[in-house]
């Protein structure tokens, strides 16, 4: 489940944000989308404990929920398979010109990669990192 995120200093003139979990050394080296949502309101600076909830009630208001590697909607966690090594799970806020993107709703969350890279004004990540 995901815990908590929090994030500050968007610039001036973002008008809605995005946040996207990928696991850059799962997959044989693809790498595996955990999660993605969009259409966060700019007025939002954080995703509670929760929020990856597969029916996304403990999303903010207007925020959607794409559908990860996993072919579901929501957060499945970081878990990797043990004796997987080191895992990367790269966490992205990206900071938006635009408060919904065009995206159908059949679009999972690698699809929505480079919809947000067009629209992204400023970003930042944290990488956490898991061993089994």
């Amino acid at each position: 489940m995901f815990r908590q995120l929090s994030w500050s200093g968007a610039p001036a003139g973002t008008a809605g944000s995005a946040v996207s979990v990928f696991d850059r050394d799962a997959g044989n080296g693809r790498g595996y989308w955990h999660w993605a949502v969009v259409d966060i309101p700019a007025s939002v600076t954080g995703l509670r404990s929760g929020a990856g909830a597969p029916d996304g009630t403990a999303l903010p208001p207007g925020a959607r929920q794409l559908r990860g590697s996993s072919g579901v909607a929501g957060n499945v966690g970081a878990a990797p398979p043990a004796g997987a090594g080191t895992h990367h799970h790269v966490i992205t806020v990206s900071a938006l010109d635009r408060p919904v993107l065009p995206v159908p709703a059949s679009a999972d969350a690698g699809d929505v990669e480079s919809i947000i890279q067009q629209h992204t004004v400023a970003r930042g990540a944290i990488v956490p990192v898991a061993t089994r």
